[in-house]
């Protein structure tokens, strides 16, 4: 639009003769600024023009990092003001009303498109549609500018989770999730924004070993700013193993990771290593982001067909940071590299002259991460009736006697005590399907079919809190009702911030079966490791000693 005044801002010299900064008398929203003057009044006077002229952004208020210098999408015009402001509809950015929620969801009809935008930990999106006559598997397809940063769950009508599928939608750059349904049912679905997953990958190369006390500081600084359950850090020394043992959004964790790293592989390979990290990001659902640290001085030309390929299976940003070139300026041909895969979904690329340029590189990618985030929303309906889950196999069996024969205990015998994982890592996937999803078949098949109804059988898991070290014994020793028993199993939730604490639910097997006379068998169904300092396998030994 036409340019307006602002104010009239006045250029002051202090006392030292430095100049001061001006600002405008009252905070405006504006695209674009333009500095003017007046020249002055008599031709006779000299003119001097400033050398430089910078407009610069203030330093964040701690509050949330929302940067105005282009922060919010390459050639997207969309700022903070379209997130923090109500628009109208004619407005790139329509912000969602705030009146929809689990009880009151918006009708979305198969085959419709829905639009908006959701916040982790503020606003999410609710709808509820019916299934036509025939038809069994739901499909929805969420769709992301420039990715897809959103996920999804379906409900019942009777507010129990439905099972879902997560996969790469049939259109590049979306997702969809496929959900067993009963034709004539209605159901729920809910968009929100779920915790973001970022890889971390750096060159262990030579060329870069001066640039490592950088690449560390950047880590700390992203890591002093995650909040649990917003992000998820994977961190992959090029060629070296990876710094920690599965994702985390422990602060502590990460610092303690990258103190204690010392550089022992050296590669450069950016293009494997690149391929590898989204690879670590294929089964993630929400924002993926990659932020590679590299001079781009590769030994891995060779791959840039499976790096391209990889990127356009997983499509993660990725946000490039190069580093240890000579001079002020980086090689051309390498330059052209890091811009192609920065630009390739929509990152950033910058070239580090300091170490505080890398940490501005970490600051520039938690600014995309933390937004909210737009998606695009479509339902459709098939005849055809997703397979049901293929359960795996878990067998009780009596201990063996001092000669090797087995003792004569059968199932209905010994008290049973199932102990089932319920961390966020259960929410990846194993193959097509969530690990919550397969550990439940398994534990519904055992208690249906494995254990006689009536035997003795308890259900601990772990606790709901975020960053929770907690456990909770859900279903008390009692006779085995396998209905009710599955029922309780399919209502169990995973909250995504949850922690391990193996050795504490073991431990708590002790009190939970203090009363049983006879055998004891504890089942314990789990993905990860301990994550909350304890030590499983010392906690199993005191088991079996009491």
């Amino acid at each position: 639009g036409p340019w307006r005044d602002i104010g009239e801002w006045r250029l002051d010299r202090t006392a030292d003769g430095s100049v001061a900064p001006f600002r405008p008398d009252a905070p405006t929203w504006a695209r674009f600024v333009r500095l003017s003057g007046r020249p002055p009044s008599r031709t006779a006077d000299r003119l001097e023009l400033p050398a430089v002229v910078r407009v610069l952004e203030a330093l964040p208020d701690g509050t949330a990092y929302r940067s105005v210098l282009g922060q919010w999408g390459m050639g997207v015009r969309a700022g903070p003001m379209e997130w923090l402001a109500q628009l109208d509809a004619s407005q790139a950015v329509v912000r969602d009303p705030d009146d929809d929620g689990p009880d009151r969801p918006r009708p979305l009809a198969i085959g419709e498109a829905a639009a908006g935008v959701v916040h982790r930990g503020q606003d999410s999106d609710w709808y509820t549609l019916t299934i036509p006559e025939g038809q069994h598997t739901l499909a929805l397809t969420l769709r992301g500018t420039p990715v897809v940063g959103t996920a999804l769950a379906v409900t019942d009508a009777g507010g129990a989770n439905v099972p879902v599928t997560f996969g790469p939608g049939d259109e590049a750059g979306t997702v969809t999730y496929l959900a067993p349904v009963q034709p004539g049912e209605a159901y729920r679905v809910e968009v929100s924004q779920p915790p973001a997953s970022v890889a971390f990958a750096f060159d262990t190369s030579a060329s870069v070993a001066t640039q490592l006390e950088g690449i560390r500081n950047g880590l700390v600084s992203f890591a002093g700013g995650i909040e649990p359950g917003a992000e998820a850090v994977r961190i992959l020394p090029f060629d070296g193993q990876p710094l920690l043992p599965d994702w985390s959004d422990d602060r502590y964790e990460i610092d303690g990771a990258v103190d204690a790293y010392v550089m022992g592989a050296s590669s450069s390979a950016a293009e494997a290593n690149l391929a590898a990290a989204a690879s670590e990001l294929a089964t993630r659902e929400g924002a993926r982001a990659v932020l590679l640290v590299t001079d781009a001085a590769s030994s891995s030309y060779d791959r840039t067909g499976d790096l391209w390929a990889a990127l356009d299976s997983v499509r993660p940003l990725v946000f490039t940071v190069e580093v240890g070139g000579q001079g002020e300026s980086p090689a051309i041909e390498r330059h052209h590299l890091m811009v192609d895969w920065a630009a390739s979904t929509g990152g950033a690329y910058r070239h580090a002259r300091s170490g505080a340029d890398i940490v501005a590189a970490f600051d520039e990618l938690a600014t995309w991460l933390r937004r909210p985030q737009a998606y695009g929303l479509t339902a459709a309906a098939r005849a055809d009736e997703l397979p049901p889950p293929e359960p795996g196999q878990l067998r009780v069996t009596s201990p063996a006697e001092a000669d090797g024969r087995p003792s004569v205990v059968t199932a209905a015998d010994a008290a049973v005590e199932l102990v089932l994982d319920t961390s966020g890592s259960m929410l990846e996937r194993l193959g097509k399907k969530r690990r919550i999803d397969v550990a439940k078949a398994v534990l519904r098949d055992l208690v249906q079919t494995g254990l006689p109804a009536g035997s003795p059988v308890a259900l601990r898991t772990f606790g709901t809190r975020p960053r929770s070290c907690d456990t909770r014994l859900a279903v008390p020793l009692g006779p085995l009702d396998p209905v009710g028993m599955s029922r309780v199993i399919d209502a169990i939730s995973f909250p995504g911030s949850v922690k391990t604490p193996l050795a504490k639910s073991i431990a708590a097997v002790a009190r939970d079966l203090a009363d049983v006379t006879g055998p004891r068998i504890v089942v314990v169904v789990t993905d990860g490791r301990e994550s909350c300092g304890g030590d499983p396998a010392a906690a199993t030994r005191r088991l079996r000693r009491a």
